[in-house]
């Protein structure tokens, strides 16, 4: 979509983060939703380049599935 965006995060705990949106650094500003609006994200999955995560919002009422890369 490019989209680059800065967030701030809180880990839950070892395999569980919320994001919560700090600025759109490039693309639609829109994109910053309302004030008290995040992600939790759950590490479902470490592989060796990359892990697998499961987010949900409280914006949006699917959960997600992506692949996040490590970047080294």
């Amino acid at each position: 979509m490019g989209m680059v965006m800065l967030f701030d995060v809180k880990w839950i705990d070892d395999c569980t983060y919320e994001l919560w949106p700090k600025k759109v650094l490039k693309g639609d500003k829109s994109m910053m939703g309302k004030k008290g609006d995040f992600m939790t994200v759950k590490i479902r999955e470490i592989k060796e380049h990359s892990f697998m995560t499961e987010t949900t919002s409280n914006f949006f009422d699917q959960t997600l599935f992506f692949e996040v890369d490590i970047l080294r």
